[in-house]
């Protein structure tokens, strides 16, 4: 038995943080939405403790693709001198496992994010950020 967690364990904006320009006040925060089964199991092949987090995977809503819209990553703009969001975009374009599914086709699909650890740099006058960490595997995994 377990539950569904959203975000999951490795989503929000958990671990890869934000990044700030000091000179604007502007806060830009990367997160990824993601909702996943995760349960407690025992895997005695895996470690010597009784249990382990066992996460499933987050592709488990209609034709293979998540429960939960998109954008599945995102970035934030944050004024941290109002409070206000100025804007949010999706991280990346639309991977090929959403794409590429047969009931979508003929479908124009915007932006859609990666939900993955996205690095970010900010200048004076650029934000810079990747389009994911290529650490977040789809399908049956064990986290340890």
């Amino acid at each position: 038995m377990g539950m569904l967690m959203l975000p999951d364990a490795v989503g929000g904006a958990n671990w890869q943080g934000g990044v700030l320009d000091p000179e604007t006040g502007m806060l830009y925060v990367s997160s990824s939405t993601v909702l996943r089964p995760m349960s407690l199991e025992s895997a005695p092949d895996l470690s010597d403790m009784d249990y382990i987090a066992y996460m499933g995977s987050s592709r488990i809503g209609p034709h293979g693709l998540p429960l939960v819209k998109p954008p599945y990553g995102r970035i934030t703009a944050i004024d941290l001198n109002t409070g206000d969001h100025k804007w949010m975009i999706a991280n990346a374009d639309t991977p090929d496992w959403v794409k590429d599914i047969p009931a979508l086709k003929g479908i124009n699909i915007p932006r859609t994010g990666l939900p993955d650890r996205v690095g970010m740099l900010v200048t004076k006058t650029l934000l810079f950020a990747g389009e994911g960490a290529g650490l977040i595997r789809f399908g049956r995994w064990r986290w340890k």
